[in-house]
């Protein structure tokens, strides 16, 4: 601090005064300015219901036509004078290729029946209870109830219960595409002769309180069709007492580095809202409380009308802990 001296009457005074501070400069800066990026234009309520589309309606052999009233109406009829079960499948589409005996196969448009293998289901399940999630036409609720388990088979109610896009879901209901679920594994059901139970339910709503618990729950290729994927792992965590095998999509340009990376996707190609890495398949579900899981295996589905790209499958076994 410096001081300054002076006399006053004989005295010598030495005042301080305070030293003077530089004032920092002041930083210059910019405002952010981050470019402006559209979002593609395929993002088209209408395109997100390619998949719920007849691909036996095609209309000028490129583009599906949607399901009409008037064509549910005659489905309906051909199928009310049915006279075999043949005729009965073929009234109806059907997702699950899946064998119903004396010779009749239903024309799914998934067949599974050579992943059956790849998934690494317990040989012999007598006595345990088993929950299909999102069950569709039954092809992997039949296979755990044919080794001997108890199944429980849960799906929504109709069409417009599921985790739709946009305007998606209104068009769903306006086009006359809300369709109620479980007919085809009913029919499936009833050739089959099986005792599996069918609920409608979303994965969302399971509680142990109503639906009780599951020796083994099985999710297969639900992940990518959820707006909120955790959530309803956690949910499944609910209702799980012991073992846990997922089946989902992975992206194989996203996997391998060690980090936990997911694309989004928003549910407009075929209604698919994530494409994550095998290292996010695999953190989603321990943090929906599982143990940590055991890779199984991975295979990659292959077929004439689409592309390879995306199709690969991560088979993940867990436990509750």
């Amino acid at each position: 601090m410096p001081s300054r001296g002076f006399n006053w009457r004989g005295f010598k005074l030495r005042v301080s005064y305070p030293k003077r501070r530089r004032r920092a400069p002041i930083e210059a800066y910019e405002p952010a300015t981050p470019p402006v990026v559209q979002p593609p234009v395929r993002r088209d309520p209408q395109r997100a219901l390619d998949f719920l589309r007849d691909p036996s309606l095609q209309g000028d052999g490129k583009q599906p036509n949607p399901i009409t009233q008037k064509y549910l109406v005659e489905a309906a009829a051909k199928r009310s004078e049915a006279t075999s079960l043949a005729q009965l499948v073929a009234g109806i589409p059907w997702y699950h290729t899946i064998e119903l005996g004396d010779g009749v196969v239903t024309p799914g448009s998934h067949d599974h029946r050579n992943f059956v293998n790849l998934v690494g289901l317990p040989e012999d399940l007598t006595g345990k209870r088993v929950l299909d999630v999102a069950t569709f036409d039954g092809f992997w609720a039949f296979e755990f109830e044919r080794r001997g388990a108890e199944v429980v088979a849960i799906d929504l109610p109709s069409t417009s219960h599921l985790d739709l896009p946009g305007k998606a879901s209104d068009i769903v209901k306006a086009e006359g595409l809300d369709l109620p679920h479980g007919e085809a594994f009913h029919i499936a059901h009833q050739a089959l002769k099986s005792k599996a139970k069918w609920l409608a339910c979303s994965v969302y709503d399971l509680d142990p309180a109503v639906h009780g618990t599951f020796d083994l729950v099985f999710v297969g290729d639900v992940l990518l069709h959820l707006r909120n994927s955790l959530d309803a792992l956690r949910r499944v965590r609910d209702v799980a007492r012991d073992r846990f095998i997922m089946v989902d999509r992975y992206d194989p340009s996203i996997s391998g580095t060690g980090e936990r990376l997911l694309r989004y996707e928003g549910g407009w190609n075929g209604m698919e809202w994530w494409a994550p890495s095998l290292e996010t398949l695999q953190q989603w579900v321990v943090d929906a409380g599982f143990a940590p899981p055991t890779m199984h295996g991975t295979y990659q589905v292959r077929g004439e009308d689409r592309s390879n790209a995306g199709w690969f499958r991560a088979v993940l076994h867990s436990h509750v802990v």
